[in-house]
């Protein structure tokens, strides 16, 4: 039940299995559901129409069965410079955590991207962000040169995004 202490009026208390937290408490709590694990309402980026294709075009010839989607990272150059850069590669099933977040390669009817919730585990290979690139990729959009096949990203500015600034 509810219970008002006459020093405290303002806030309100609930018990619940015997643990008593204030309503100040409750507000600042992340609600999370009791069983999985919270879907985003969107994917953490965008990918343009060539992005889309290109990497569709890339899983449709891949030469392992197990290659679930492409993963992209934030990792230290392999050319042994001392700088940083965003990789993409191949992933099978056993390298993805529950970490990494799945961007959808399909569209819905009217060309908008298909939403998390409805490609979370729908078997289709995806792109997936690895929690290293996380916060630096989201809100940016994957695109492809159409001249060089460069994949690339891009700020929501449009800028395109410099992995070491």
């Amino acid at each position: 039940g509810v219970q008002q202490p006459s020093s405290l009026s303002s806030l309100s208390f609930t018990q619940t299995r015997n643990h008593t937290t204030s309503t100040k408490d409750k507000i600042t709590q992340k609600i999370k559901p009791k069983k999985g694990r919270l879907i985003p309402q969107k994917a953490p980026l965008l990918l343009s129409e060539r992005a889309r294709i290109f990497l569709r075009t890339l899983l449709e010839h891949k030469s392992d069965p197990n290659v679930v989607g492409i993963l992209l990272r934030f990792q230290q150059s392999s050319s042994g410079e001392p700088r940083m850069v965003f990789s993409f590669e191949f992933c099978t099933k056993e390298v993805l955590t529950p970490q990494e977040e799945g961007v959808s390669l399909e569209v819905l009817e009217d060309g908008s991207p298909k939403p998390p919730q409805e490609s979370l585990s729908d078997g289709r290979d995806k792109l997936y962000v690895h929690s290293s690139a996380f916060l630096k990729v989201l809100g940016g959009t994957v695109d492809v040169d159409p001249d060089t096949q460069r994949i690339f990203l891009l700020d929501p500015q449009g800028n395109e995004m410099d992995p070491n600034a």
